[in-house]
Order: C-alpha cells, then structure tokens, then sequence
C-alpha cells in the first residue's frame, strides 16, 4: 500500500521548526547513540536511558530485557545490511515496538534514519495516527531522506522539525 508522505509546510522551514523544538533535553540520549554506534551495541542501561526519553511508560517492560540479549541483539542490528532487518531484529526486545526501534537507529545506527511518531506524520500528511507496519516504515524513511537530501540538513534536523510543527499545529 503506497502512502501518499507530503510535508505539510515549506521545505524552507525546516531550519526554522527545528531550533524551536521543545521535546526536551537530548544531548544525553545524541551522546549514548554517538557511543553505542562507535562501539556497535547499547547496553540494557543505555536503551534504558533511550527508552526513558522516548516514551516513559516503556521504562518497565525495558527492565525486562536481560543485559546479554539487549548487546546481542543491538550490535545485530547495527551490523546486519539489510533495513526490514535492522528495524526487525530490535522488535523482540521488552518495551521495543517500531517507534522505539526507529528511535534506536535514529540514534545509534550510522546509516540516516529518523524516528517514526504520531507527530511527525501528522507533519507529513496524516489527519490520524496509521497503523504502523514495515510497508509504512520504508516509505516514511525514504521521504525523510528525501527530504533531508534536498534541505541539505542532517536526518536529527529533519526529524526536530516534523516533531515541532505538529506540536505547534496539531489541534
């Protein structure tokens, strides 16, 4: 099934909605993605402190995970060349649906991703939230790549600014 993925303001803006993003605080999590991604796996510390950022509520099922899994499992991910496998292999861990695991690889793959959100395809043309599949997923990651390619700014911007516009604008 195509999605019909078209921003909902000016490719001029971009710049603009992402400096007055106001989720809160990311350096700590941007520093724990610059780590696991040099080193190539997160902890159960790690993807808790990332978790905690994106969805609170998540904390408890997180602390599930054994430590060995959450390394295992994270270092296939960012290693592995295959995209449905890298989303994919992140799922079977606690507290880990596709948001949190497009917030992951957002974060901590080196490879451009962003972080799929009610929001940020609200930016992009949704009225109401979709059922998130991989079809989706795949379709969301390359506009977002398109449009990082033709603003010229980086995937974390891009992803600031579809955030911060539907905050602004979503009644």
């Amino acid at each position: 099934m195509k999605h019909n993925l078209n921003l909902r303001f000016s490719m001029n803006e971009l710049l603009k909605y992402s400096e007055e993003y106001v989720y809160g605080e990311d350096s700590q999590v941007l520093a724990v993605g610059k780590a696991a991604r040099s080193r190539g796996w997160l902890s159960l510390d790690e993807l808790a402190i990332i978790g905690r950022w994106k969805s609170p509520r998540i904390i408890a099922h997180i602390q599930k995970n054994k430590s060995s899994d959450v390394e295992l499992i994270t270092r296939l991910a960012f290693e592995v060349e295959s995209e449905s496998a890298r989303v994919g292999v992140l799922q079977p861990l606690h507290g880990v649906g596709l948001p949190v695991a497009s917030t992951l690889l957002h974060l901590c793959h080196a490879d451009s991703y962003p972080i799929i959100d009610f929001r940020a395809l609200w930016s992009l043309g949704y009225e109401n939230k979709p059922p998130y599949s991989l079809g989706l997923w795949f379709e969301y990651v390359e506009t977002c790549r398109k449009i990082a390619r033709k603003s010229g700014l980086g995937m974390r911007t891009v992803d600031r600014a579809l955030w911060q516009y539907s905050n602004e604008h979503q009644g």
